[in-house]
């Protein structure tokens, strides 16, 4: 009597449904069908918010890895070193597919993408560097006392001062002074004609001029000092 027996297809060979379905490859045993490349590349990346977890098939680690950033960012890269090592397998207890394959294009990102990393930290600080230089810090200077004029020093004051005689007209005076008289009060007086006073100060050695002019002219002078 005859018997017909089926051998089971090899590992990895095409099989072919039965009932006219399609034809399925096998996975080679105890291989996951997890890209070692890609599950890499995910932790790298995205590795905070635990989507390699996600796509191993860990579930409930991905949710807590999402709610804690990656652990404040350590389990993130405990996990990417896992997986780079090839220590991390898939849900089922399986190694990652393709790692001996992609190990060594695995180490060729890494470098890549860690060179490039280095090159645009530079980038930024020399960026940052150059801003920070070029920005303008206002100086500042203390307000002067008068509003009009330049500063003379106690000798040029001296020597303008005694060049302001009686009879002088005010506009004379201030050409000698270098400026504009401030907090000036006019007065008349019926007979004695009209009188305006006015203090001069903003010299360097904190010395005013107080000057009275009478009809325009000068009427008496002094020295203050505040």
């Amino acid at each position: 009597m005859d018997q017909n027996v089926t051998t089971p297809p090899a590992t990895g060979a095409p099989q072919t449904n039965p009932v006219g379905g399609p034809t399925v490859t096998a996975s080679p045993a105890g291989e996951s069908d997890k890209s070692y490349l890609t599950a890499w590349l995910l932790s790298y990346f995205l590795g905070v918010f635990g989507v390699d977890r996600f796509y191993l098939g860990y579930t409930g680690l991905g949710i807590a890895k999402l709610l804690t950033l990656g652990g404040c960012g350590i389990w993130a890269l405990v996990d990417w070193i896992l997986i780079f090592a090839g220590v991390t397998k898939d849900k089922q207890g399986r190694p990652l597919e393709g790692r001996e394959k992609n190990f060594k294009l695995t180490v060729i990102i890494f470098v890549v993408l860690f060179a490039l990393g280095i090159v645009a930290n530079i980038v930024n600080l020399t960026v940052l560097k150059n801003s920070a230089t070029k920005i303008d810090v206002p100086k500042t200077s203390a307000p002067s006392v008068q509003s009009s004029g330049s500063s003379k020093s106690g000798t040029e004051l001296s020597a303008a001062y005694d060049k302001l005689t009686d009879g002088m007209s005010k506009s004379e005076a201030e050409t000698i002074l270098n400026r504009k008289g401030t907090s000036c009060t006019t007065s008349s007086y019926s007979g004695l004609g009209t009188y305006e006073s006015c203090s001069y100060g903003g010299f360097s050695d904190r010395v005013g001029v107080y000057i009275t002019y009478k009809d325009g002219v000068i009427s008496s002078k002094s020295k203050t000092e505040y």
